[in-house]
């Protein structure tokens, strides 16, 4: 044998210690955003009977990259998505709130490869700490709050609980 390849690996990476050369070819794409530094190859190998294995690792210029980035407003991260449109993002949000339906359509409109919005709520000690034995003679209002923040990690803001009462209104006039 001249040269072994191998396969599953996603990193780019030589086996040292063999007699022969050993590589991981490593995938051609980022496959998820844990891979987001990651820079991809391609290995081009010469192979003549009786002769090492010529190997050569050639980076990728073409591939779209993965971006992780935290932002504090939405109007930051919108400057930011159409300054990088080139780029696959996963945008977390540190909030005081729930992103309106007009913010998260603010954020899709700025860049067609947005993957993912990560709510990250800047109250989550203050939640976290909270009691957690439910009061059952508290007002439905209160009680939808408490179960929005205990699977939210975050406040319902103006627009959630409009909807909420909405809805309830529409169940109690039936």
């Amino acid at each position: 044998m001249q040269y072994v390849a191998l396969g599953h690996l996603h990193r780019s990476q030589e086996i040292n210690g063999g007699k022969i050369p050993v590589y991981y070819s490593g995938s051609p794409l980022a496959y998820s955003f844990s891979e987001s530094g990651q820079e991809k190859y391609i290995h081009i190998i010469d192979i003549e009977p009786g002769k090492a294995a010529l190997i050569e690792k050639v980076a990728l210029q073409k591939v779209r990259k993965l971006k992780r980035k935290t932002f504090d407003n939405v109007n930051d991260a919108v400057k930011w998505l159409e300054d990088n449109r080139e780029v696959f993002a996963e945008l977390t949000m540190r909030t005081d709130d729930f992103l309106t339906a007009e913010q998260n359509k603010m954020l899709r409109d700025a860049s067609e490869n947005l993957v993912n919005i990560i709510p990250e709520p800047k109250n989550r000690n203050e939640l976290e700490n909270e009691n957690q034995r439910i009061d059952m003679n508290q007002s439905v209002n209160e009680l939808f709050k408490k179960y929005f923040r205990e699977t939210q990690e975050q406040e319902p803001n103006e627009e959630i609980m409009a909807l909420f009462n909405e809805i309830l209104n529409q169940k109690e006039s039936k």
